[in-house]
């Protein structure tokens, strides 16, 4: 049997029976998601209550949340390296422990602290980051099981920007951060509640029993898996951080903007609804074919088109193409790594490229009248294809299993 076949769906799968297994596995990774993701879903309101409360300049404001991105990005990466040597649940508390108190420390601190607690909180929930992730890979079914921790996401991601122009806007930083440490806390409760459900927290094996074989990865995979990860979310965080510069140059009013990205957001739920149907029942490599080629597609046409309705209407299946690409790329990381660090490695680079993607992106807008942007997309979107067919293709071929040197 290959290993494309090891996850394929049994006869009667639907869209709810799985959402019945692994239900300590499932609001575990999804409470560590939660909390990994909070500075990232508030990042905008950041830096503008930064500079409107705190008389920082546009750039000190932008270099302080891009050091918090970094010590997340950083953190989550470096522990994703050896968390195969630690228990998952214990890593996402002491990540989210030291993110709450950090959080804290901004909230009722003094505004001199911003420039220590920020970054430190951002090694907090990189720790959440990278124990959430590694769950990940304990699933009988990864791909499935991240389409059911991103469809918790998404709401999660609809309450935070709701919320977060409100206290923002009466608030200030005490707004955000006041919303930040209660989501913390909440996604806490909810973690220490999935825990005393351990069984399904405890379905891996522990690093010191595994053979030395199984931590050993093949090089080239390795740097499929990474090169893939990379250029997927470089593409995306790209596109994120010209949405709003694109549409003012499409005359779009940014009331059509607002109500555009929250109507994405809840189509997004189709990306996760998609997997969960589909799984892989067409095989590895089929789906993630079909995956990244239509995640592809959305966004050059985001980058390539002209007009208003053209570029709203690509925008709303922009979210559940992403999702529904992201969780094949996800199940890779898992089949190849049973060990879990794959998956916490990728899911760090997620951050890694949201700090550089807004660089990227504004240096091809302002290059030849933004003639470059579709050339960056399109060039991105050619190496995450191509780097996740092959890797599909090597594992559905058993050469997962083929050790080589360590990395």
């Amino acid at each position: 049997m290959s290993a494309g076949d090891t996850a394929r769906p049994t006869e009667g799968q639907t869209l709810l029976k799985g959402w019945r297994e692994e239900p300590a596995l499932l609001l575990s990774i999804f409470a560590a998601n939660a909390i990994a993701y909070l500075p990232t879903l508030l990042l905008p309101w950041l830096i503008g209550a930064l500079v409107e409360h705190q008389g920082y300049s546009a750039s000190g404001a932008g270099l302080l949340a891009s050091a918090q991105q970094a010590c997340l990005a950083a953190s989550a990466a470096l522990t994703g390296l050896c968390i195969h040597r630690f228990e998952r649940r214990l890593i996402i508390l002491l990540g989210a422990a030291i993110g709450l108190l950090s959080t804290l420390v901004l909230l009722f601190g003094s505004p001199g602290l911003l420039v220590i607690a920020l970054p430190l909180s951002g090694i907090g929930f990189g720790l959440c980051s990278a124990g959430g992730n590694a769950l990940i890979a304990t699933s009988r079914d990864p791909a499935r099981l991240n389409a059911r921790v991103w469809a918790l996401m998404l709401p999660w991601q609809m309450i935070i920007w709701a919320a977060a122009p409100v206290l923002s806007a009466r608030y200030g930083l005490d707004g955000l951060f006041g919303l930040q440490a209660a989501g913390m806390a909440a996604m806490m409760i909810l973690l220490l509640c999935a825990s005393s459900r351990a069984e399904g927290l405890q379905n891996y094996t522990p690093a010191q029993s595994l053979p030395t074989a199984k931590l050993r990865l093949p090089p080239g995979l390795v740097v499929l898996i990474i090169g893939c990860t990379a250029a997927f979310w470089l593409r995306d965080s790209t596109t994120w951080s010209l949405v709003e510069r694109r549409a003012v140059m499409l005359d779009i009013d940014s009331a059509v903007l607002s109500v555009v990205l929250s109507v994405g957001t809840v189509i997004g739920l189709a990306g996760s609804a998609a997997t969960i149907w589909l799984g892989l029942r067409f095989g590895r490599l089929r789906m993630v074919t079909l995956s990244q080629l239509l995640s592809a597609f959305v966004l050059l046409s985001i980058a390539l088109v002209e007009t208003p309705l053209l570029y709203c209407g690509a925008f709303l299946f922009w979210s559940a193409s992403s999702v529904f690409a992201w969780n094949y790329i996800i199940e890779m990381s898992a089949a190849l790594d049973s060990s879990g660090r794959m998956t916490a490695i990728c899911g760090g680079l997620v951050f890694g490229a949201g700090a550089l993607g807004p660089l990227l992106g504004g240096v091809a807008l302002d290059s030849s009248a933004g003639t470059a942007l579709p050339l960056l997309i399109g060039s991105l979107s050619a190496v995450a294809v191509t780097f996740a067919c092959v890797l599909a293709y090597r594992l559905g071929n058993g050469m997962a299993d083929t050790p080589e040197r360590p990395i």
